[in-house]
């Protein structure tokens, strides 16, 4: 960057130089020029000229149009006070036109030709020269048609060039740069696919959107509060239980830890209520309708999760219009709400499905209203499922915690949303199911399960994921091995064999030629649905998994030596009255885990979530005791009088 700046100024200084020695040279008329040459051909002594002489030999002198006279010129436009004097009989000699500057002789050529194109005549050797104009019009035209012609190719090139760039990559070193890192990979595959580019250019963006999977670390507390781990057991039902039956209660117990408390449900419908009604105000009597869905409606919202509205319309006939319709709608709405005192962080994106997600003020809830289409065949999934698996509701908040306080849940960077992680830990627990092959009776065991299938059994760049009928892999096709004719073929014969399920296979598997790595994970509520095909995170996650694999095996092998029971016992001294930790410091990895089995999957979440948590339970206590009995608790997001 310094020697580029350093030749941008160097350049600036030669042009200026040039500029000036054409001002100087348009001074003097053909004669003068003619007069200099001759005197330097024949030069006679004593004709030179002293430093600091009366202006009356400097014009003399500037007559004949020596070197000398650009001297005495410039000594007589330098302010007062600098002026040269003379400091003895030095005398400047009249140089040959083969010695002069460069400068000089430059000045003295374009000089004339202007004369020799028109320019001003001049009379005799003596003539006085035309004065100097700096910055005239007819003196300075070339120079500044040079640079503006100048400026124009180079601001040109500069357009060519950024129009055919690709976004630059932020740095993936750090890593708090993946989110950035994350969503340039999905702006730059968009833009790709819209066609254009040439192969040469694939490739290379090909090389940049490929990265290392990171075990991001979970967030921590801005302070350390040092309150104990709701989940964790104590010593004396420690030494009442095995190590993995101290991780299957350790479980169970975070389990109950996340789910809402009486005064968050309370505070959590209070929030939909307001956000319902402010809607029907806003939209007055329009055949706008709400309704909630996501982990609100199926009922497995966390303490911390977002309330999810959904707007649609629906004819007399009962068909639903499309979501793009609701733009309009959506956009009255999101100005509404940026402008109330109820609602901050307001952000609308008109998408293929609007979406507004803003964040209640009073309790902190996060609310997401988009206009979709209906969610009603992936609520029965879930359900269906839930009542399959007995562990699948203990196992997802710790799985959902484990990504949540990562970051890696949020699809806009390239994490996997809530339902497509419920699939994850469905497609895992039910892989191989059969008599021969049981499913892990406990918690515990399922859950190293999940890790063990998504780090060591599965390989997303190779393989997708279906669950329905029976959870199993495929593979993948590159397109380059299959055409888009036969890959029609082979879907038009799994429809007449009656097999959506197969069919939807075929539509989905196919790699993705920048992103071979996605995760592809069939909905078994819509088969033709990839609920991985915006996972552009997917590596990060299974870095974690790997990591949080590792780091639990590691804690539960710890937990039965005897040099980790010594240091228990220690820990435990350690505590005061109150259970709070006295003298341990965060980020002593000698004692990490000594408290919880969890602590490499969720660390110290409670301490993280214990100021929001304890604002929303504030506020549905207050709600309670306004409402008094006139409001009860009924189910998820709904308010019964």
């Amino acid at each position: 960057m310094q020697s580029s700046h350093l030749a941008l100024r160097q350049s600036c200084r030669a042009h200026n130089a040039y500029n000036v020695t054409t001002a100087l040279a348009s001074a003097f008329s053909t004669a003068s020029r003619r007069g200099q040459e001759a005197a330097a051909a024949a030069p006679q002594e004593g004709d030179g000229l002293r430093h600091g002489n009366t202006r009356q030999a400097a014009a003399a002198d500037t007559g004949a149009g020596s070197y000398a006279s650009y001297e005495s010129l410039s000594n007589q436009f330098r302010r007062p006070g600098r002026s040269s004097t003379s400091t003895g009989a030095a005398q400047t000699e009249r140089k040959p036109p083969t010695e002069r500057s460069l400068s000089a002789r430059q000045a003295l050529v374009d000089g004339e030709s202007e004369s020799e194109s028109g320019g001003g005549g001049g009379g005799g050797g003596g003539a006085a020269p035309p004065p100097i104009r700096f910055f005239g019009a007819g003196h300075m035209d070339g120079a500044k048609r040079a640079a503006v012609r100048l400026r124009k190719s180079e601001a040109a090139s500069k357009t060519a060039k950024a129009s055919e760039r690709t976004p630059k990559a932020p740095s993936e070193k750090r890593h708090e740069d993946w989110r950035a890192h994350m969503q340039w990979i999905g702006r730059s595959v968009n833009q790709a696919s819209r066609g254009g580019k040439a192969p040469a250019k694939l490739d290379k963006l090909r090389e940049r959107v490929d990265y290392e999977g990171i075990a991001l670390q979970p967030r921590q507390p801005t302070t350390r509060l040092n309150l104990p781990m709701p989940w964790a057991l104590g010593q004396s039902e420690v030494a009442d239980h095995s190590v993995m039956e101290r991780l299957d209660q350790e479980i169970v117990r975070f389990a109950a830890y996340m789910e809402p408390t009486p005064a968050e449900k309370a505070a959590r419908q209070a929030v939909v209520a307001e956000a319902c009604a402010m809607i029907q105000r806003t939209l007055g009597d329009t055949d706008v309708h709400t309704e909630l869905f996501g982990s609100s409606k199926t009922g497995l919202a966390l303490a911390t999760s977002d309330i999810d509205i959904r707007l649609y319309t629906a004819s007399p006939t009962g068909a639903q219009t499309t979501p793009a319709d609701l733009g309009a709608t959506m956009t009255d709405l999101y100005r509404h709400m940026d402008a109330s005192l109820d609602w901050i962080c307001c952000v609308f994106r008109n998408a293929h499905y609007p979406i507004i997600n803003a964040q209640h003020r009073a309790t902190g809830l996060d609310l997401q209203i988009v206009s979709s289409p209906s969610t009603a065949a992936q609520q029965a999934c879930t359900a269906q499922y839930l009542a399959e698996l007995p562990h699948l509701r203990t196992l997802y908040p710790l799985v959902r915690t484990l990504l949540g306080t990562r970051g890696l849940v949020e699809v806009f960077n390239g994490g996997i949303g809530s339902y497509g992680l419920l699939m994850m830990l469905v497609a895992a627990l039910t892989r191989r199911r059969s008599p021969a092959h049981p499913l892990p009776p406990t918690a515990a065991e399922q859950f190293l399960h999940f890790l063990h299938f998504y780090t060591r059994d599965f390989d997303p760049s190779q393989q997708g994921l279906t669950i329905s009928p029976v959870s199993k892999p495929f593979l993948k096709h590159h397109p380059a091995q299959l055409t888009p004719a036969a890959l029609k073929q082979h879907i038009e014969a799994a429809h007449r064999r009656h097999d959506p399920v197969r069919a939807g296979q075929w539509a989905i598997s196919q790699t993705r030629p920048l992103q071979p790595y996605l995760l592809c994970l069939q909905d078994p509520a819509n088969p033709t649905n990839d609920l991985g095909r915006k996972t552009n995170a997917i590596k990060h996650i299974v870095a974690v998994l790997a990591h949080v694999r590792r780091g639990v095996e590691f804690d539960v092998r710890r937990a039965t030596s005897r040099r980790w029971k010594k240091m228990q016992r220690k820990e435990e001294e350690n505590r005061g009255d109150d259970g709070k930790e006295e003298g341990v410091e965060e980020g002593e990895d000698e004692t990490a885990g000594m408290e919880s089995l969890l602590w490499c999957p969720v660390r110290r979440c409670h301490e993280v979530y214990a100021a929001r948590r304890g604002r929303v339970e504030g506020y549905g206590r207050g709600f309670l005791e306004e409402e008094g009995q006139g409001v009860g608790v009924g189910g998820e997001g709904e308010l019964v009088q």
